[in-house]
């Protein structure tokens, strides 16, 4: 989960990768200087991850977990959550309204904006994907979850 608070992430802006969870870690320095929130991978060896503040593009890509670059996300939003499912990452935002508080990419390179009735400037906090489904919870608003019938790989 999103810890906005947490100092040695947020500081330090790198990303760390090892083989086990038992072995040494190794940190490498990240291309931006931006507070990432969220790191996905989906299975074929790209990895995605999503910054809350900073300036510049918001999400970076790699397909070794050492090695990033920045793509252009086209909107100035704080990306907080992002999840893999389906042939496609999705990813939400904690800010904004309409159709750039969540975005989809098959590639992890070129994004897209979605819209989703109903959700207009929920505060999204975390988002999954189980269940042949994209689930996301928000910590206001009258809709406080969301699932996605619209990311559906022949939706898009």
């Amino acid at each position: 989960m999103f810890n906005p608070y947490a100092s040695d992430v947020e500081s330090s802006f790198k990303f760390g990768s090892s083989t086990s969870p038992r072995s040494s870690w190794t940190s490498t320095d990240a291309t931006c200087g931006l507070s990432w929130t969220a790191i996905a991978y989906d299975g074929n060896g790209t990895y995605v991850a999503v910054a809350w503040t900073g300036t510049g593009d918001k999400i970076m890509y790699s397909t070794d977990g050492i090695n990033w670059t920045a793509t252009a996300d086209g909107n100035s939003v704080s990306w907080v959550g992002v999840a893999y499912g389906n042939g496609k990452f999705v990813a939400i935002s904690d800010s904004g309204s309409g159709n750039n508080q969540i975005m989809y990419s098959t590639d992890g390179i070129t994004w897209s904006n979605t819209s989703v009735s109903g959700v207009d400037s929920n505060y999204w906090e975390d988002i999954t994907y189980g269940g042949g489904k994209f689930v996301a919870i928000s910590t206001n608003g009258t809709n406080r979850v969301m699932y996605s019938c619209l990311l559906y790989t022949s939706d898009a």
